[in-house]
């Protein structure tokens, strides 16, 4: 157990601004940051971190936290794994046994296996016997720097059967942990366990926390089918959810605000070799709405370059539709003589690569220059026309819409009124047959449901430390309403708002406390108001249910014929409801301070 001083240490000392920074492009907007969320798909921005409370809460799904609840969801981590991570990033020494923590749980075996399979790969790739595919291969053949193969940790898996799986044995591990980890198989006639990867060159795939969560293989055995292998999807890795590369690119995508995406392994080395260090790569399958969105948390626009042949081509378009539904700025381009940007850049050099992304044509352009064979006759146009409209349907912003539509007139010498025209057709057929395969019944937007007022209400009391602190003076612990509200002021009530979601244990008061946490409302002159009122109301809803409780004691004491508990329990009655008369808002808070 990591002792719990030792956590709000770790919490003090990190700023979560710059740690969810690390994961998302945030705007400052206000006192608070923004940025896309990460938890669900979404075309403007709805995830707040705030700076001051050290809170992140998205408007849209409801999820918020600290800052170990985010890595927690975002990276899948266990507590410990957040606070060790953080504990790194800010050198607070943790006294806990690292090995024991990966006996805990499948995911953390799985992390375990892959940083074991990293380093036994790449001392393999490093040995005498395995030299000609470093030196003749890798950098005579493929010509990639030997500070790449490092940067990205390349390695072999040999001709073993069981090279890998009993180097694991001797770290503890056990045939059954490598075959979930994606490692090994088993046989079916001796139960053995065998490697998964022989004759391969090993590219590990890192998730955004430095840890390898999958594999890819390229056969280096002549006549053998597959060309690549890859890891199975497991409790670590989804593969439509992770883009190669992007540990090591994040920050070149972040600061330019584009993003290359490219098709293969090699592609993203060579680049990064040349200097170009904002690319990525689909994890050996075509591109996903998911990795899309990746791609836009970090980047605005995003640059398609895959290979020159047909199959490039065609996956190239394929994406461009789910890169343009996330909102990012498309352009794309087809090297020449069907080369993929690995041949292009050996053979042509960084200049004239950059020079050719950079000029790179937008979406619309390069749809219909891809397409060109078409574009001879009418029905080529309009098919063209309408193939465009479906990707046209997922851009929000409707001026934008439109000037695509005009510019796709003008390219295939059709009538711009008249393409409007049609498009607004389109759209409303699409919306009727959207709606009618919607269920009858759609999903909430939200996982969780705020009360405005109790959001209002929080952060006032956030934002005023003189009004939080009148609010322990006079509010009564037995007042506190029931729920997510009233579980949310005794954490506030109990110690310091910096560390009152420590002391939140349910997720519906959580994500409340979250809310108002990075609300940008303010109060005004009316805070105290507010607080005053709230307190009151809170006073008034437990004297009537006190009044009520009176009422049943009453009714089972006449039932009785109990003349002296009859009379008491009337005083009580009494006494309650004129107490309830008496209760009123102080006017003078009205004249309180500003927020």
């Amino acid at each position: 157990m990591i002792p719990q001083e030792t956590i709000e240490q770790i919490r003090q000392s990190t700023d979560i601004v710059q740690i969810i920074g690390e994961y998302l492009r945030l705007k400052k907007r206000g006192r608070n940051f923004l940025a896309l969320c990460p938890f669900h798909t979404e075309k403007t921005a709805s995830f707040s971190v705030s700076s001051d409370k050290q809170i992140f809460h998205c408007f849209g799904c409801g999820k918020g936290g600290n800052v170990f609840s985010f890595l927690m969801e975002h990276e899948k981590m266990s507590f410990v794994e957040a606070v060790k991570l953080l504990a790194a990033k800010t050198n607070i020494q943790i006294k806990d046994d690292y090995k024991s923590d990966y006996n805990r749980q499948v995911a953390d075996k799985i992390y375990y296996a892959n940083s074991l399979a990293v380093e036994f790969y790449h001392k393999q790739l490093m040995l005498p016997k395995y030299s000609g595919v470093l030196k003749d291969y890798l950098f005579s053949k493929r010509k990639i720097k030997p500070e790449t193969v490092e940067q990205f940790s390349i390695g072999l898996a040999g001709e073993e059967w069981e090279g890998f799986v009993n180097y694991a044995r001797s770290k503890d591990l056990k045939g059954e942990d490598l075959q979930k980890a994606g490692l090994a198989t088993r046989s079916e006639k001796n139960q053995k366990y065998y490697d998964r990867f022989r004759q391969r060159l090993m590219f590990p795939i890192f998730n955004l926390s430095q840890k390898p969560i999958a594999f890819g293989g390229r056969t280096l055995k002549k006549g053998e089918p597959a060309k690549y292998i890859n890891s199975p999807e497991n409790a670590v890795y989804k593969k439509s959810r992770v883009l190669y590369g992007l540990r090591d690119a994040r920050e070149a995508i972040k600061s330019t605000g584009a993003a290359i995406l490219v098709e293969g392994y090699f592609d993203v080395l060579r680049c990064m070799d040349a200097g170009i260090k904002n690319v990525v790569a689909p994890c050996g399958t075509a591109l996903t709405a998911e990795q899309a969105q990746l791609i836009h948390r970090y980047a605005s626009e995003a640059v398609v370059v895959f290979d020159g042949d047909p199959a490039g081509i065609r996956a190239a378009l394929r994406s461009i539709g789910l890169l343009v539904a996330t909102g990012l700025r498309v352009r794309a381009l087809t090297l020449p003589n069907g080369q993929d940007p690995d041949d292009y850049l050996r053979d042509e050099g960084a200049e004239k690569f950059r020079t050719l992304y950079e000029g790179a044509p937008d979406f619309v352009t390069y749809y219909i220059e891809s397409n060109s064979h078409r574009t001879d006759t009418i029905e080529g146009r309009t098919e063209l026309a309408r193939e465009l409209f479906g990707i046209f349907r997922g851009i929000d912003d409707s001026l934008r819409r439109d000037e695509y539509v005009k510019q796709l007139a003008k390219q295939l010498n059709l009538d711009p009124w008249r393409c409007l025209h049609e498009f607004e057709g389109y759209l409303r057929g699409a919306t009727e047959r959207a709606r009618r395969a919607a269920p009858a019944t759609p999903p909430p937007q939200s996982s969780t449901k705020t009360d405005p007022e109790d959001v209002s209400f929080l952060a006032v009391l956030l934002e005023r430390d003189d009004l939080l602190s009148g609010l322990r003076d006079s509010l009564e612990a037995h007042t506190l309403p029931d729920g997510s509200l009233g579980e949310v002021l005794e954490a506030l009530v109990e110690g310091s708002p910096a560390d009152a979601l420590a002391r939140i244990d349910s997720d519906d008061a959580r994500a409340l406390y979250s809310e108002a946490a990075n609300t940008e409302e303010r109060a005004g002159d009316r805070g105290a108001h507010l607080v005053e009122e709230r307190i009151v109301n809170f006073r008034r809803a437990w004297l009537k249910g006190e009044a009520l409780r009176a009422q049943h004691e009453l009714e089972s004491a006449e039932k009785r014929q109990d003349d002296s508990a009859v009379m008491e329990w009337m005083r009580k009655k009494q006494g309650l409801y004129e107490e309830m008369d008496r209760l009123q808002v102080n006017p003078d808070s009205l004249r309180s301070a500003p927020v």
